[in-house]
């Protein structure tokens, strides 16, 4: 039962507002803050995510960053006892669906692009975007010395070097890495500053001169020195149908389309697999999960071309599958996948747009990430070279790997026949088990009989029986030891978890209680290094290290014995 209730729980994180950080890098909603995060902990909401504005960061000249804003957000989350996931937002902010302020990038980078505008996204009419330089820029030292990434990593740099504390506390758990524009690992294709509406194609996004000048030597090497970017893909808000590049039979499936459009999705990996090591080399050895956006493009989805996400940069067809790639490239890096779509719904979606969430996201899914993990050096097992060639046209998206492809000879049963990645396949499904014993809902998380705020398996207690349930939380996660003395890891995680979110959950309610902020403070600070000290307790059972997990058990016992003191 416990274990199943562990595997439902979903943490919670809500956006702060896009200008709790005002346009001139102060931060003047304190008072407002601090009553909405007190709203957020009330509710057991787990964290926030806030957008870490390069623009408003680095805006007053290279390398001269000012953090004080920022540090005065963190220090009310950390008060707050939540956790914060922080996004690298190397984008402007303005011109993307829900922006409601315009942040623009650093304008000492914009006035480089003054004399040199190819530093922007061009599309082939020859209008730029300044939401995210190119990444054909990615390698170039155009920026007084240095390259984008170069800025990236400096700007990543600092970040750690300057929220030191908050990483060490464990108040920082991820880290989303922004690769383009809205912080998405995509081209501009379908910009609504210029025109674009939904369900339009949108273009490609790839006529400065750095990538044609990067295509051009691509084609002569293989071959083709008279292959150009393409000129019959149409316009913002062409359908597929109305252009010769992605019509049936169109010029998407040609051998110079394939070539194209592995290309212009490489570049993109390419341009992932770079920034991300960077980041890997940041935050090498602290507890933070990596992670970046992809952005659920579900129009067109049900057509053979996929065109709107092919002019995005995903190189995904009804028979080849453009995501396991880039999910292949994240496990280099320990990184996780963020996708923008998973609350919508295919019944939601107008006809005409050919759309299907759901399904996308089913083919997207990336399973989670262990995020108390220190993190580890960027694999170089599998280069991004070799990951790439394996998805060029001529192949498969992925040879068979016996590591991680499942040999099925049908839907249900294993034998003998291979079917690869990118293979789509359906998955029989059996009818529902019969139900319990005992309720018409016993199968469900909740009873729908209960009125609702009764419904869930965790409820809120007085601080004073808080207080008693924190205590037999604690002494069960101390009953533990006979489960790590027999190494039965799976039990010790399992147990540390659950008993983990009811004192966590009766912390919170006994800390809020407290009358004196010198009492609130002492039970937070305890409370942040008991959670840390239970994270390294977790690591060491899923890596199954006795040492670790004695060394952990060990300190876990002593700081729990703290708290409690304070409990009374």
């Amino acid at each position: 039962m416990a274990g199943n209730m562990l595997a439902n729980y979903v943490q919670v994180y809500v956006m702060l507002p896009l200008d709790v950080v005002s346009v001139d890098n102060k931060f003047e909603k304190g008072d407002e803050t601090r009553a909405q995060l007190k709203k957020l902990t009330e509710a057991g909401v787990d964290g926030v995510m806030i957008d870490v504005w390069w623009g408003l960061v680095e805006g007053k000249g290279p390398k001269a960053y000012d953090w004080s804003a920022y540090k005065q957000v963190f220090d009310l989350v950390h008060e707050a006892g939540l956790k914060l996931q922080a996004i690298m937002s190397f984008h402007q902010c303005g011109g993307n669906v829900g922006d409601i302020v315009n942040i623009p990038i650093p304008q000492w980078v914009r006035d480089v692009g003054a004399t040199d505008p190819d530093i922007f996204y061009t599309n082939r009419g020859g209008t730029r975007n300044i939401e995210y330089l190119t990444l054909g820029v990615d390698d170039q030292p155009l920026f007084h010395g240095r390259t984008a990434v170069q800025m990236y990593a400096d700007y990543m740099t600092s970040f750690r070097e300057n929220m030191k504390k908050f990483l060490d506390a464990g108040t920082i758990v991820d880290i989303e890495v922004g690769l383009g524009p809205a912080g998405e690992m995509r081209y501009p294709s379908y910009p609504q500053s210029q025109g674009w509406v939904f369900p339009g194609v949108g273009e490609f996004i790839c006529y400065d001169k750095y990538l044609e000048a990067d295509f051009k030597a691509a084609a002569a090497k293989a071959g083709h020195p008279e292959w150009e970017l393409p000129d019959d893909a149409g316009e913002y808000n062409d359908t597929p149908e109305k252009t010769q590049f992605f019509k049936d039979n169109g010029t998407y499936l040609t051998e110079k389309g394939k070539f194209f459009l592995s290309w212009y999705s490489n570049k993109l990996i390419k341009h992932g697999d770079k920034v991300l090591d960077e980041a890997n080399k940041v935050f090498l050895g602290c507890r933070v999960q990596l992670a970046i956006k992809i952005s659920g493009i579900h129009w067109w989805y049900r057509v053979p071309n996929h065109a709107a996400e092919l002019t995005a940069g995903y190189y995904n067809l009804d028979d080849r599958d453009g995501y396991r790639t880039i999910a292949r490239m994240l496990t280099r890096h320990h990184a996780s996948m963020n996708f923008t779509c998973a609350e919508m719904r295919d019944s939601e979606q107008s006809e005409e747009a050919k759309s299907a969430p759901e399904e996308l996201v089913q083919q997207g899914h990336d399973p989670s990430v262990d995020p108390v993990a220190p993190l580890e050096r960027s694999k170089p097992e599998m280069p991004i070279e070799m990951i790439l060639k394996a998805a060029q046209p001529k192949l498969e998206p992925f040879p068979f790997d016996k590591n991680t492809d499942l040999p099925v000879k049908d839907h249900t049963d294993v034998g003998d026949e291979v079917v690869h990645a990118g293979t789509v396949a359906a998955i029989k499904v059996g009818p529902p088990p019969p139900l319990s014993a005992g309720t018409d809902n016993s199968d469900e998380a909740r009873d729908f009989d209960l009125p609702l705020k009764n419904r869930f398996y965790l409820q809120p207690l007085p601080p004073a029986e808080a207080a008693v349930r924190a205590k037999e939380s604690a002494q069960d996660i101390l009953n533990l030891k006979p489960l790590i003395d027999k190494k039965q890891w799976p039990y010790v995680m399992n147990d540390l978890r659950l008993r983990a979110s009811y004192l966590r959950y009766d912390l919170k309610t006994v800390i809020s209680s407290k009358t004196t902020k010198e009492e609130k403070k002492d039970l937070k600070d305890l409370t942040g290094k008991l959670f840390a000290t239970l994270d390294g307790l977790d690591h060491a059972a899923k890596i199954k290290s006795p040492t670790e997990a004695e060394k952990y058990y060990g300190e876990t016992k002593t700081v729990l014995s703290d708290v409690l003191a304070k409990l009374g």
